[in-house]
């Protein structure tokens, strides 16, 4: 009955699968991974008996498909397809960070195309359930459709750590 029971499902495979690559990553022999993380019967009976339970990261949005379904061509009252209908642009609106830390804070000296550009992918994974956008938090500035617009919040705790040390990182510190 859950709307988002799949992307819940997928989310819980797709985690444990990458926990124990991870840890194929860090040890020498196969018999030192956690080799239970990918047998699903745990993850079945739950979902059998009504126990499991998932939660998804910020940054995984439900699809509103009544807003985001449009048609490519009009239909004429005798079910024909008739021209096509040039499709809305939608502009994206720029967002301001007006609390950009000083210490991540792009410098007079930086060139943005070299050092940060493209490279919030690479960052490390934030409480926001996603790596933090370098040009909301370097720049101060960034769109409203921006793939990392979960993390367009204030920096707290050990969130402020991990991002500080990933711009000086790039830098090269």
């Amino acid at each position: 009955m859950d709307s988002e029971f799949l992307a819940k499902f997928i989310l819980c495979v797709d985690d444990r699968i990458h926990q124990w690559l991870q840890q194929c990553c860090t040890t020498k022999m196969i018999i030192d991974t956690e080799i239970r993380l990918l047998n699903f019967k745990e993850i079945c009976m739950d979902i059998q008996i009504q126990r499991f339970f998932y939660s998804l990261p910020p940054s995984v949005k439900t699809l509103d498909l009544s807003t985001n379904i449009k048609n490519d061509a009009a239909i004429t009252p005798n079910g024909r397809n008739g021209k096509k209908q040039k499709q809305e642009k939608v502009q994206a609106k720029q967002v301001r960070n007006n609390n950009v830390l000083n210490e991540v804070k792009l410098r007079d000296n930086e060139a943005w195309k070299i050092i940060f550009s493209g490279k919030s992918k690479d960052g490390s994974m934030l409480l926001f359930g996603c790596q933090g956008c370098v040009k909301w938090f370097t720049k101060g500035i960034c769109y409203d459709d921006c793939f990392f617009r979960a993390s367009h919040k204030q920096l707290i705790g050990t969130d402020t750590n991990l991002y500080c040390g990933y711009v000086k990182k790039l830098r090269g510190e």
